[in-house]
């Protein structure tokens, strides 16, 4: 299986599925529609801890936590690794030496917003992946010469040209043949802007057409029709 379609199977198979379901129905961040919401929602609880706990217990809690980097990094030196569990705790470590809790806390919360972005960066790829597989079975209008056919979206081959319409979602990636339109990719780039598409551009599936029409050359077909194939 050549080309692009072969690299799509492969990552099918490579994909760690248990991984992915755990990472899809961890409840802390199943809610954030945005990693704008995510980072001010975790900002917010950050400072109102900070601002209104008694220091005694922000001290413990800041310990507790810092125990927990202590013990990762631990588990790598014993496996004879330098990672960067090792650096965050050297950080950790030297803050509290230094008396400086506030900044230890600082470290830890910078660490765990990175990592929740991360989850949630890994959700939306699973969520993402799932909308593609569910995009079998929808209609799509294909471009053969002056004629509109409207086909099932299984059928469409890599090279057939595709019209899409204002409020459509695009089910491929594609070269824009004709058109120009307003697309939202924040599903891919979290960005809620959309990005202006015209003759010569890439467009990717699981995007939305807010606006115009473009006539879009198929690069690659459904993820269902590569998997089964």
């Amino acid at each position: 299986m050549p080309g692009r379609q072969g690299v799509v199977a492969q990552l099918w198979h490579l994909i760690q599925k248990d991984k992915l379901e755990e990472l899809y129905r961890h409840p802390q961040h199943h809610a954030a529609s945005s990693p704008y919401a995510l980072v001010s929602s975790a900002m917010a609880r950050h400072y109102l801890f900070k601002w209104f706990m008694p220091v005694p217990v922000r001290l413990a809690r800041t310990l507790w936590k810092a125990l927990g980097y202590f013990r990762d990094a631990w588990r790598v030196l014993r496996q004879g690794k330098l990672t960067m569990e090792i650096l965050d705790c050297s950080a950790i470590l030297v803050s509290l030496a230094m008396k400086q809790t506030d900044t230890a806390s600082a470290i830890m919360f910078i660490l765990e917003l990175g990592e929740t972005l991360n989850y949630w960066t890994q959700k939306r790829s699973l969520e993402d992946l799932e909308a593609s597989i569910a995009g079998q079975g929808r209609q799509v209008w294909l471009l053969k010469g002056d004629h509109l056919l409207q086909i099932d979206s299984q059928e469409v081959q890599v090279g057939d040209v595709l019209v899409f319409y204002e409020g459509s979602e695009l089910l491929f990636d594609g070269i824009v043949l004709n058109g120009r339109a307003s697309v939202n990719e924040s599903s891919l780039t979290g960005e809620s802007f959309p990005v202006i598409k015209a003759v010569g551009d890439e467009v990717y599936s699981n995007t939305v057409l807010t606006s115009g029409e473009l006539h879009i050359r198929v690069e690659i077909q459904l993820l269902t029709t590569v998997y089964k194939s």
